[in-house]
């Protein structure tokens, strides 16, 4: 599986194959943006492993358990709802955790970082 960083049309870092196990990737944009995240090379039929059930054994993924804005990290309870993720099979998915081709994107269209920590912080109700 390999992912591509975007934002305001310039790839900001590539991935071209993941390794085994937990994988740090760390980028700086200026706000206000939206990153892109483009995934491929996930094939369904052998990246995952189904029981007799139907319940996931083993599966090729990225999940994103940190985002930090001014080296202040957003409430891991609100990445669901600020990550969405626009499948090749035309399917929108609020999640952190991206076991799919396609595009993620994160939007981050705030004018500072006190103003995308409030705005964040109030999606969590």
């Amino acid at each position: 599986m390999s992912a591509k960083f975007v934002a305001n049309k310039k790839i900001l870092q590539t991935v071209k194959k993941f390794s085994a196990g937990i994988n740090n990737v760390s980028i700086d944009v200026e706000l206000p943006t939206t990153i892109n995240i483009i995934t491929d090379g996930k094939d369904n039929n052998n990246d995952t492993l189904l029981d007799d059930k139907g319940n996931v054994i083993k599966d090729k993924f990225l999940r994103i358990d940190e985002i930090s804005i001014d080296k202040k990290p957003i409430d891991t309870n609100a990445l669901y709802k600020i990550i969405k993720i626009h499948t090749v099979e035309k399917q929108l998915i609020y999640s952190n955790y991206v076991g799919f081709n396609g595009v993620t994107s994160i939007n981050l269209e705030y004018s500072d970082s006190l103003i995308a920590h409030l705005q964040i912080n109030s999606l969590l109700g």
